[in-house]
């Protein structure tokens, strides 16, 4: 049985109805999409396990091994496009991506006056904002595993670009993907060109629809699952609780709300959570400096005093007035 669409929310909701229609599914979906992902993920092992060096590359069967590995994703998509076109032949009932549209409709300016212009901007602010920073996020964990610097100015400079040109066809928002990017990693890609051949590819396909048509659901969501696996770390859960619990619940409670509620949900929490968690800590850093001016100003360590303004609440270095040795914020 195909999910409602309309039905689902949030991600919650998603996995509520996979738990409740179990009994509904349908098995030669599963065993191709599983088959797919059980190849994905024995590849990717046997490349941590069996790194290509130039050493083993000189050997015929290491570079054949080599170029397969690399292509694997594609591989498994043709595979998994032939075997579902002749299941679907015989009768099967696989879900397959069908008919889409082809080609690209004529480029034309957005019509600003469809809402009142204070609703736009109170819809659209949110929308920029939150897209930008999940853009922002997923670069940095690219940075971090591949060890390269970043440019935001740049990427804001692409980033309000792509918003210009997509409005142009009425697309939706740009921003960065976390499944597009885990999966551009997947497959091996490491520069712009490889983001210039996959627009190349779009285009084609654009173009050309019906070589989509028997691409079987089942095999695309193989290939996600095995690529955000990728962006998910349980060791830096680890090490984050460890080293700062308050900062590492934020992050846990954070990934939480992503994968429960949405990556928008969740993108807000974090700021949210993250800001109340700074300045508690600012707080915390200004009564500590206040209590060690006012019991120095007393000429003489006093551990009366120094436990009075230990007790003291956080909110009386905020307000007014204050003694003239305490900061001012």
């Amino acid at each position: 049985m195909h999910p409602p669409e309309s039905a689902f929310t949030h991600n919650y909701q998603v996995i509520v109805w996979l738990i409740t229609h179990l009994n509904e599914t349908d098995l030669t979906s599963l065993a191709l999409g599983g088959s797919a992902l059980f190849i994905l993920l024995t590849v990717k092992y046997l490349k941590r396990r069996f790194p290509a060096t130039p050493q083993r590359l000189q050997s015929r069967p290491s570079l054949v091994w080599y170029y397969i590995s690399s292509f694997s994703t594609l591989i498994v998509v043709l595979i998994g496009t032939v075997v579902s076109r002749a299941l679907n032949k015989r009768g099967a009932s696989l879900h397959v991506l069908g008919s889409l549209p082809s080609g690209l409709s004529l480029p034309s300016p957005p019509l600003l006056n469809r809402y009142p212009a204070g609703t736009m901007l109170a819809q659209a602010l949110p929308i920029a904002i939150l897209a930008y920073v999940e853009a922002v996020s997923i670069a940095k964990k690219d940075a971090v595993v591949y060890r390269y610097k970043l440019n935001f100015n740049q990427d804001l400079a692409g980033y309000s670009l792509a918003n210009l040109f997509s409005c142009m066809w009425g697309g939706v928002t740009p921003s960065g993907s976390f499944a597009r990017t885990a999966l551009s990693a997947e497959v091996g890609a490491r520069t712009s060109w490889a983001n210039i051949f996959t627009r190349g590819c779009v285009i084609i396909c654009l173009y050309n629809t019906e070589i989509l048509y028997y691409i079987p659901y089942c095999v695309l969501g193989a290939l996600v699952e095995s690529a955000m696996m990728n962006l998910i770390s349980f060791h830096e859960f680890y090490h984050a609780l460890r080293i700062a619990r308050t900062s590492g619940l934020v992050m846990v409670s954070t990934f939480t709300m992503t994968l429960l509620w949405s990556v928008e949900n969740g993108l807000f929490y974090g700021i949210i959570a993250s800001l109340a968690l700074l300045l508690h800590q600012l707080s915390d850093m200004v009564r500590k400096e206040g209590r060690e001016k006012w019991v120095r100003g007393r000429g003489e360590y006093d551990t009366e005093m120094e436990d009075i303004c230990t007790h003291l609440p956080t909110h009386l270095y905020f307000s007014s007035p204050l003694p003239s040795f305490l900061p001012k914020i």
